[in-house]
């Protein structure tokens, strides 16, 4: 009976791997966005996951913007510090987070 019931809750899990691997939302990541809210570098992407967020975050240290970027998280946190503020904006369609602009917000 225990081998049973650990073989159903063993498939169970693959089948949701499995859903959430063919369904995984797509968004960019880029470490480094400029002024214009274009990546320094290259964009990539990500993969978020059936409940995972694509996300634009904003790191303000001092009241000054140390950087901006994008990606995939499981999770959307906005902190703050006395010194430190993290303003993150979440989505969650495929490559959402590509017209979030934190610079000016």
């Amino acid at each position: 009976m225990k081998s049973a019931v650990c073989q159903v809750l063993a498939t169970g899990f693959l089948v949701l791997l499995f859903f959430d691997a063919v369904q995984a939302r797509e968004c960019l990541y880029c470490r480094d966005l400029d002024e214009n809210n274009f990546c320094k570098r290259r964009d990539w992407t990500c993969h978020a996951g059936l409940w995972g967020y694509c996300f634009t975050r904003k790191v303000v240290v001092d009241g000054k913007i140390k950087w901006v970027h994008r990606g995939c998280a499981e999770r959307c946190i906005n902190t703050q510090t006395k010194r430190r503020v993290v303003k993150m904006e979440c989505c969650t369609k495929d490559y959402c987070n590509w017209e979030v602009n934190l610079w000016n917000k």
